[in-house]
C-alpha cells in the first residue's frame, strides 16, 4: 500500500532494526517520505531512524491505521458497531456478502472468524484475501493510546502548556475532530489539571512522546499491507482545511468533543473491561519515586504479569536490577523504570518489593530467604560464606557508585544489594558470621544451549575486597581473612595511615607520609598497593601524587591486580585514560588471565578498548575460561563495546571460549541482536558452524527464544533454517520443545520445513504437544498449554503432518501428552480440513468429524470441558472459562467473551441468545447461557 505521512506503523517482513522500535508490536508514524523508496519514522518511544519501503526489494514496516491519513470509505456501515462511512481499512466478509467491518470489529472478532475476509484498502479497490482469522497469528499493539504517559516530543510547537519541559501527562482518548481524517489526534491531561489535544499523525505532524507505553488493540499481522512507495507515485499527507493554530484554537480546543469512542481504537481498554478490574495486592504501598526491584523468579513474574499485559524478554533482564516507580494505574499496577532505559514497563505491584534507601552507618538485618537474597544479589553476586549472614544485623560502612552496600558483621562483611536488607532501627550491635570467602562455581562452566544465569563474581573480587578494607579502614571494622600476601614492614601504623588519606583522598597527607618513609609508596598491604586503592577509587589528585612520590604505575597487588585494571574494575574511565598515557603497561594480566581489554569490555569503556588497542593490547587474548573481551562485551549488553571491538582489524570472530561457543553462538545465547548483526556484518562465513558438533547459532535462538537473532541469522546470515543438528534436531523441533511460538513463527515464515523428522521420528508437530508443561493446573501452565495449542494450529495450517508416526507408532494426536491440547486439535482439524494435510504413509491415523451433529465421542471434549476449568478460547483472552453454554453443556468461554461468538466451538451448534440491555451495556445472556 502506498505510503503517506501521518500513517501508523509497525515493524514489517523484512525488519532488521533490532529493537529500535520498541519491541514487537510497538507503533509509529511516518513522518517523512524520502528518496529511494525509503520512509522516516518517528516511533512512540521518541526514537527516529530511515527504512526501506521498497528500496533493495525489501520492506521493513507495515500499515497499522490508515485513518490517520484519511482514507473512508464513504457509504460502507460495519456490521459490528454500526460505525458509518468507516475508517482506516475495511474488511469485508467473502461468505457473508453483506458483511463489512471496520478495523476495531475485525480485530475483536466480530463475526465468525472462520470466515475468510478481504482487506480493502481503498475505496473503490477490490480488496486483497487474507488467511482467516482463526488461524493468524494476534499480536498486541503498544505505544500512544488511552493510559499512556507522555511528553512534548518532535514537533511540539504549543509553549509551555504542558507545564513545562520535561512535564508528564496522560492520554485521556482520541479526538475525531479532523473533519478529513480520525484517530491522529490525542487528548492529554497535564499534571495541573489542564487538558489540551494534540497530534499524532496529523499532517504528519507528532508532538508526543511516550514516556510510559500502554496496551492497545489487537492486530492481525499477516493480514496488514507492508508499506511501500514503489507503486505509483506517493501520495501527499492528508490536507485538511482546519489549520492547527499554536494555542489550540479550532481543532485542538481541549474539549471533549471526540464522539465515537466505539468506532476508535480508543475503546479496547474499555471494551476489555481492564478499567474495572480490582486493584492489584500491594498497590497502596508503592509511592512514585520508590526505588524497586523485582523479588520474583522468571516462572512468578511471567505468571504474575498475565494479569498486567504479560512479560517480556526485556521485562525478564531486569531482574536483579532496580527501577524506579514512575506512575500508577488506576488498578494498582505500576509504571517502572530501569536504568536509562526511555521506556517505562508496567508490572503487577505483587512483583516488586522496595529497596530502601541506605547510609553509611545503618544497622541492616539481611532477608532470611536463601533463594530470595540470591535473587536479589544476582547483579552483585555470591560468594560461599555469604548464607551466614542470612537474618544477621550488621552496618552498612561504604556504598558505590552503583548503590550496593557492604555491610560489616564484626568479623566479616559481604556486599549486598540493598534490596537485600531490612533497616533495624535502635540496634547497635553486629551479629557475628563465618564461612570462607571463596568463590562458588561459575555457572559459565556448564555446557548448555539455553541461557544461564550470569554471576559476576569473578569481576567483583577486587571491587568487593576494596570496598570492605576501605571500610575498615574508614569506619575501624575489623576485617581479618582479607588479605592473602601481606608484606610485614615495621611502622606497620603508618601504612594504615597512609591507606587510610588515600580512601578519603587526602593527598596533602599521602604526600607528606610518602616522604617520610619512602618504603610506604609500594607497600602490599592487605593485597593492595596504595596507589591500586587510589585507581580503583578514582582518587586522580593521589594517583598523580603517589606516581610523583615512585609509585610503581605497573606494581600489582594480590591475585596480580595493577593499578590500571583496579581502575578499569572501579569503573574509572578517566583514571584509566591518564594511567595509559603516564606510560601504564596496556597488556599486564591478573590471575584469572583478564587483560585491561577484557576489564574494559566488560565495563563498557569503548575508548579505553581504542586506546589498548592502539598501545598493541591484544583484542583476542582468552581468560581462564577461554572467553575474549568480545565475549565479555555480548555476555553484558555493551553494545558500545561490541561495536569498538568489531571495529579492530585483526578481531577473531571464530574464537570459542571452553564451553565451546564463538562469539556469535555467545550472542544468540544472550539475545544481543546488535552484536549477531554487527558479527554477521563484519563476517558470516561461521552461521551454521556447531558447538560441539550439535546445535547452531540459530538452534541457540531458537532454544531461547530470541526472535530477533533468529531473523537477523536467516535473514542477514542466510543461515540454513533446517539444518539438523544433535540427534537430527533441527532450529523449528528447538522452538518446539521449548514452546516459544513467536520463534516457532519466524522460523516457519523463513521457509523451515514443518515435517522434518529427528532420530526418534519425531516431528515438530511431535514435539509441541509431547512436551511436559510445568504446573499445567497453574496460570503459567494454563497459558502454556493454550499457547502449545497455537502452535499446533500454526503448524498444521503450515502443512504439517497430523498422520505421520514416529518410531514409537504415534502419530500427533496420539503422542499428545494432555488430553485438553489432543482434544483441540482435533476440533481444529475438523473444523478446518481445507488446511490440513496427510502424509498418506501407510499405518498412519486418520481424523473423523466425529458423530452426528458435531458431538464428541465419550470421554472426549464432553468431559473435559464438565471437569476441567480451563482458558477462554477465546484467542486474545487470559481470563479463565466461567460460563456454561446451553443446552450443550459445554464450558468455553468467559463471560466477557460469550458475546462475541455465534456457535459453540466444541459442537458447532449455534448459541441462541436473548440480551437484556441494562442502559448500554449488554448484559445477561438469559436462556443462552448461566454463570457457573
Amino acid at each position: 500500500m502506498t505510503a503517506r505521512e501521518g500513517m501508523r506503523v509497525l515493524r514489517g517482513p523484512d525488519w532488521q532494526g533490532g529493537d529500535a522500535d520498541g519491541g514487537e508490536g510497538h507503533l509509529g508514524t511516518v513522518v517523512t517520505l524520502l528518496d529511494g523508496h525509503k520512509v522516516r519514522v518517528a516511533w512512540d518511544s521518541g526514537q527516529e531512524y530511515t527504512y526501506r519501503s521498497g528500496a533493495e526489494g525489501k520492506y521493513d514496516l507495515r500499515i497499522f491505521d490508515t485513518a490517520p491519513v484519511g482514507i473512508r470509505h464513504e457509504g460502507k456501515t460495519c456490521s459490528g458497531c454500526d460505525e458509518q462511512s468507516i475508517y482506516g481499512m475495511l474488511w469485508h466478509c467473502q461468505v457473508c456478502r453483506a458483511c463489512d467491518l471496520c478495523p476495531l470489529c475485525y480485530v475483536t472478532d466480530k463475526h465468525d472468524i472462520k470466515h475468510g475476509f478481504l482487506r480493502v484498502n481503498e475505496p473503490g479497490s477490490t480488496g486483497e484475501p487474507v488467511k482467516k482469522r482463526s488461524v493468524s497469528l494476534k499480536i498486541r499493539a503498544m505505544g500512544i493510546f488511552p493510559g499512556a504517559k507522555v511528553k512534548r516530543g518532535r514537533d511540539w510547537a504549543w509553549a509551555d502548556q504542558d507545564g513545562g519541559l520535561g512535564t508528564t501527562g496522560e492520554v485521556m482518548g482520541f479526538e475525531n475532530v479532523a473533519p478529513e481524517s480520525s484517530r491522529n489526534i490525542v487528548r492529554v491531561q497535564w499534571p495541573g489539571g489542564k487538558t489540551n489535544s494534540y497530534r499524532l499523525g496529523f499532517n504528519g505532524n507528532v508532538d508526543l512522546t511516550c514516556v510510559e507505553e500502554e496496551a492497545g488493540t489487537y492486530y492481525y499481522r499477516d493480514h496488514l499491507p507492508v508499506l511501500s512507495t514503489t507503486t505509483g507515485t506517493a501520495l501527499p499527507s492528508t490536507n485538511s482545511s482546519t489549520s492547527v493554530s499554536s494555542d489550540n484554537s479550532a481543532i485542538f480546543s481541549g474539549s471533549s468533543g471526540a464522539g465515537s469512542a466505539t468506532s476508535s481504537f480508543a475503546s479496547i481498554n474499555s471494551a476489555s473491561g481492564d478499567s474495572s478490574a480490582a486493584p492489584m495486592q500491594g498497590a497502596t504501598s508503592m509511592d512514585l519515586g520508590d526505588k524497586v526491584v523485582i523479588h520474583v523468579d522468571e516462572g512468578k513474574l511471567k505468571e504474575l504479569q498475565l494479569q498486567c499485559g504479560g512479560c517480556t524478554a526485556t521485562m525478564l533482564r531486569c531482574i536483579g536490577k532496580t527501577g524506579e516507580i514512575a506512575s500508577k494505574a488506576p488498578n494498582g499496577a505500576v509504571g517502572v523504570k530501569f536504568d536509562n532505559s526511555k521506556l517505562t514497563f508496567r508490572f503487577n505491584p505483587e512483583t516488586l518489593t522496595r529497596v530502601p534507601q541506605l547510609k553509611v552507618g545503618d544497622m541492616v538485618r539481611i532477608k532470611p530467604d536463601l533463594e530470595q537474597v540470591k535473587l536479589l544479589n544476582k547483579r552483585v553476586g555470591w560468594k560461599t560464606g555469604m548464607e551466614t549472614a542470612l537474618g544477621k544485623v550488621g552496618q552498612v560502612t561504604k556504598i558505590d557508585s552503583d548503590g550496593d552496600v557492604v555491610v560489616s558483621f564484626g568479623k566479616g562483611a559481604y556486599m549486598f544489594s540493598p534490596a537485600c536488607c531490612i533497616p533495624v532501627s535502635g540496634s547497635t550491635s553486629f551479629d557475628s558470621v563465618t564461612g570462607s570467602s571463596a568463590d562458588v562455581s561459575d555457572a559459565s562452566s556448564a555446557s548448555s544451549v539455553t541461557s544461564d544465569s550470569d554471576t559476576s563474581d569473578d569481576y567483583m573480587d577486587l571491587h568487593r575486597n576494596i570496598m570492605k578494607m576501605v571500610a575498615a579502614q574508614l569506619f575501624g571494622i575489623a576485617q581479618p581473612g582479607l588479605g592473602g600476601a601481606r608484606r610485614h614492614v615495621s611502622g606497620e601504623s603508618n601504612i594504615g595511615k597512609l591507606i587510610n588519606a588515600v580512601a578519603k583522598g587526602d593527598a596533602q597527607t599521602v604526600r607528606s607520609l610518602c616522604q617520610e618513609n619512602k618504603s610506604l609508596v609500594n607497600t602490599v598491604y592487605k593485597g593492595l598497593t596504595p596507589l591500586i586503592l587510589a585507581c580503583h577509587e578514582g582518587k586522580k589528585d593521589v594517583c598523580s601524587c603517589l606516581l610523583a612520590q615512585g609509585a610503581d604505575i605497573n606494581g600489582q597487588g594480590e591475585k596480580g591486580n595493577s593499578p590500571l585494571g583496579a581502575a578499569l574494575e572501579g569503573k574509572k574511565e578517566d583514571i584509566a585514560l591518564y594511567l595509559l598515557e603516564k606510560g601504564a603497561n596496556p597488556s599486564v594480566t591478573n590471575s584469572k588471565e583478564r587483560n585491561p581489554v577484557h576489564l574494559a569490555a566488560y565495563n563498557n569503556m569503548p575508548e579505553v578498548i581504542k586506546i589498548l588497542v592502539q598501545k598493541g593490547a591484544n583484542a583476542n587474548a582468552k581468560d581462564q575460561y577461554g572467553d575474549t573481551p568480545l565475549h565479555d562485551a555480548i555476555e553484558r549488553d555493551n553494545n558500545d563495546a561490541v561495536d569498538m571491538l568489531l571495529r579492530v582489524k585483526n578481531i577473531d570472530i571464530q574464537a570459542h571460549n571452553r564451553k565451546g561457543f564463538n562469539v556469535l553462538q555467545h550472542a544468540c545465547l544472550k539475545g544481543n541482536a546488535n552484536a549477531v548483526e554487527k558479527i554477521l556484518a563484519r563476517d558470516a562465513g561461521q552461521v551454521d558452524k556447531m558447538l560441539d558438533g550439535k546445535y547452531t547459532a540459530l538452534h541457540i535462538a531458537a532454544t531461547n527464544d530470541h526472535v530477533d537473532c533468529v531473523t537477523l541469522l536467516i535473514k542477514n546470515g542466510n543461515a540454513t533454517v533446517s539444518l539438523q543438528g544433535h540427534n537430527k534436531l533441527t532450529p523449528l523441533h528447538m522452538a518446539c520443545i521449548k514452546g516459544h511460538v513467536r520463534s516457532l513463527e519466524a522460523l516457519v515464515e523463513n521457509g523451515a520445513e514443518v515435517n522434518v523428522q529427528d532420530s526418534d521420528g519425531d516431528t515438530p508437530l511431535h514435539c509441541v504437544v509431547n512436551a511436559n508443561v510445568d504446573n499445567p493446573g497453574r496460570p503459567t501452565g494454563q497459558h502454556e498449554l493454550k499457547q502449545r495449542v497455537r502452535m499446533a494450529m500454526l503448524l498444521l495450517s503450515k502443512g504439517a503432518y497430523p498422520d505421520l508416526c514416529n518410531k514409537k507408532g504415534k502419530d500427533v494426536l496420539g503422542a499428545c501428552r494432555y488430553s485438553g491440547v489432543g482434544d483441540h486439535i482435533k476440533a481444529f482439524m475438523q473444523q478446518n480440513p481445507q488446511v490440513i494435510k496427510k502424509s498418506g504413509r501407510p499405518g498412519t491415523a486418520t481424523v473423523s468429524r466425529g458423530g452426528s451433529g458435531g458431538g464428541t465421542s465419550a470421554g472426549g471434549l464432553d468431559a473435559l470441558f464438565r471437569m476441567m476449568t480451563l482458558p477462554c478460547a477465546a484467542a486474545t483472552c487470559t481470563k479463565m472459562a466461567d460460563i456454561t453454554l446451553m443446552p450443550c453443556g459445554h464450558k468455553p468461554f468467559c463471560r466477557n467473551c460469550c458475546l462475541s461468538f455465534s456457535e459453540c466451538p466444541i459442537c458447532q451448534k449455534t448459541i441462541e441468545r436473548r440480551l437484556h440491555k441494562r442502559g448500554d451495556v449488554d448484559a445477561d445472556l438469559a436462556d443462552a447461557c448461566k454463570q457457573m
